[in-house]
């Protein structure tokens, strides 16, 4: 049992580094989202900029993507020395991470949602309310924006894998013990 649960740290381990680099890849990008251009009015031209804390929808998902990466590589530092059989997280530290693990997926599913319903209307516009698409007049920053957000949908796949990797660990015994139980009893029988 000790290298079975040392195989789903070490799954857990390379997971939530690569959840850590992917989400701290989309906070780079979406904080580096920022085009100005010049737009003609007119005989003049106007200056016109954009960036990510433009709309609320980026800059929650800029603060999902911190708390991402900075709970993986929190929960990471602290699986290392289980990884390597000088502790172990104990049951209350499996619960945690089996939940948080669940939270953060979400919040990062509903951060990533919004995001992209916002990015949307920037490439479509919504005709009925007058709105008008913005993504061809600011290219760069549009496809900048959806490179992130992509990234953070990846990031919830991988936090989803890392639950089922939780869940694995903390309730692999359970599964277990059942089988265990009526393969003894069989044995006894005979």
């Amino acid at each position: 049992m000790g290298e079975k649960m040392q195989g789903f740290q070490g799954w857990s381990i390379g997971i939530r580094f690569l959840t850590s680099c992917v989400s701290i890849a989309s906070l780079i990008l979406l904080l580096k989202s920022k085009q100005t251009v010049q737009v003609s009015v007119g005989l003049d031209y106007v200056t016109q900029q954009v960036k990510y804390s433009d709309t609320s929808a980026f800059v929650y998902l800029v603060f999902s993507d911190i708390l991402v990466a900075v709970y993986c590589i929190v929960v990471l530092v602290g699986l290392i020395p289980a990884a390597l059989g000088k502790s172990h997280p104990g049951k209350a530290g499996q619960w945690a991470i089996f939940i948080f693990d669940q939270v953060l997926a979400y919040v990062l599913l509903a951060a990533a949602s919004s995001a992209t319903e916002v990015a949307y209307l920037a490439d479509k516009g919504m005709a009925k309310t007058s709105w008008e698409a913005v993504c061809p007049r600011f290219a760069h920053f549009c496809h900048t924006v959806m490179a992130s957000i992509s990234l953070s949908f990846v990031a919830v796949l991988l936090l989803a894998l890392l639950a089922v990797v939780s869940a694995s660990g903390l309730f692999g015994r359970f599964y277990r013990r059942p089988l265990f139980a009526v393969k003894m009893r069989h044995n006894t029988l005979i």
